[in-house]
């Protein structure tokens, strides 16, 4: 495969400005003159935007081992840590045994009550005017916590999520090449990032407390990692509370708007419910059954993927057209 043609800087500096300035509609641009793939210059870099299904499946699967996660995502480990989203290699795969245990079948199987009650107590809340996205925001944190990490933090939601909130909308600094220098700078929104961090560090070390004086539930992930190191345990919590919950309530608030957008298809998912379900609560079992809305959930992974953007670093020379 030769090398693709791309769009030009039209000055030092301009497709960075453009790509810091709106992320998503830099690309759509990008996406729609490059149908794809294609190649660009920031900073001396060379980068590769590629949409064609068939060759990011390629770089994701048939070359992924001459990958290293993206400079972007390795960046995020100040907040992160060296957690199961950031880590490489061996270390990955250690940390995936550590954790897979928590996502077997028959351990899903067993969240389901808990889902199907937080679902319920959100639900009733719901009343007047309501901000879907901060109320999703707050389901998926409140079955996240109670399932994988052991112990409720509802009394924190409103904190976490605030602190959330600014930690991703100081987010764009950590794509930028000089990111290792800025976050030493006494700079507006470099500490608006370290005190939303300082928050959730809090937030966890509650979370590690409750463990260790025995008032959170020893059937979690976070008890099935008592033996490991501290800090390792640190940062697969943070990964979980953070990058656990927030993909999960884009993806939920997008699924209401595009069921309020498609009455037809609302109609049917909601006829679906009432003939698998009737007036009982759901089951884990009741997944295979519930067809439709698992196409709805498909379909809206399609339209609006909450991780719209995966970044690579190549570490060594490939000729895709092998």
């Amino acid at each position: 495969m030769s090398k693709p043609d791309g769009p030009r800087n039209r000055y030092p500096g301009d497709l960075f400005r453009r790509l810091t300035k709106d992320q998503l509609g830099f690309l759509e641009e990008v996406v729609a003159a490059y149908p794809d793939a294609c190649r660009l210059q920031m900073f001396g870099r060379e980068v590769w935007i590629l949409s064609q299904p068939e060759l990011v499946e390629k770089l994701l699967t048939g070359h992924h081992k001459q990958f290293e996660k993206g400079r972007a995502l390795q960046h995020t480990r100040v907040l992160l840590g060296n957690g199961l989203l950031t880590a490489e290699g061996e270390d990955h795969l250690h940390q995936r045994r550590l954790v897979q245990p928590a996502f077997r079948r028959q351990r899903i199987a067993g969240y389901a009550d808990t889902m199907v009650e937080c679902a319920n107590r959100a639900a009733d809340q719901l009343e007047g005017e309501v901000d879907l996205h901060r109320a999703m925001m707050d389901l998926a944190l409140g079955i996240v916590s109670r399932t994988l990490l052991g112990t409720d933090v509802e009394h924190e939601h409103q904190r976490i999520g605030r602190a959330l909130e600014q930690a991703l909308g100081q987010f764009q600094l950590t794509t930028m090449p000089f990111f290792e220098l800025l976050q030493y700078l006494p700079l507006p929104s470099v500490r608006r990032f370290q005190h939303a961090q300082a928050e959730l560090d809090e937030v966890v070390e509650s979370i590690l407390e409750a463990h260790r004086q025995g008032r959170a539930s020893q059937d979690s992930l976070v008890a099935m990692l008592a033996e490991v190191d501290q800090t390792r345990v640190r940062d697969e919590v943070m990964t979980m509370l953070l990058a656990g919950h927030e993909t999960t309530a884009n993806l939920l608030t997008f699924a209401h708007y595009l069921l309020s957008q498609n009455p037809e298809a609302a109609a049917r998912f909601y006829a679906e419910i009432d003939s698998v379900l009737g007036q009982r609560p759901a089951r884990s079992s009741d997944y295979r059954d519930l067809v439709f809305t698992r196409q709805v959930v498909d379909e809206t992974l399609r339209l609006f993927p909450p991780a719209w953007m995966v970044g690579r670093r190549s570490l060594e020379d490939l000729d895709w057209g092998t």
